[in-house]
């Protein structure tokens, strides 16, 4: 049973940070996309050169990103099937759930 928490608790995880990665994806596709925009809100060649550099970055991680999100996907899908082939087996724990539930009050 204490595996089974655990692959739970790792799915949980997975599956919060699959939602900010692609969150993430998201807001770099938007920096992207208006690049220009934000370039010509500055004046600065150091500032300008360094969201450029930025840009380079954001472009190899929509490369990336995507990448890791199928993975944790795989993952979840993986995990989720040992969980459903795997069931607890509440009837040879040998001691009702719902007694013992309402005992603890």
């Amino acid at each position: 049973m204490g595996q089974q928490l655990v692959i739970l608790l790792c799915l949980f995880i997975i599956s919060l940070s699959v939602i900010l990665l692609f969150i993430i994806y998201f807001l770099l596709n938007m920096f992207i996309k208006n690049q220009e925009y934000v370039l010509s809100k500055f004046n600065n060649r150091f500032i300008k050169l360094y969201i450029k550099y930025q840009i380079v970055l954001a472009k190899i991680a929509t490369i990336h990103i995507p990448i890791t999100i199928v993975i944790g996907l795989l993952v979840l899908i993986h995990g989720l099937h040992f969980l459903i082939t795997h069931p607890i087996p509440l009837e040879n724990l040998g001691m009702d759930l719902h007694s013992f539930i309402s005992s603890k009050k």
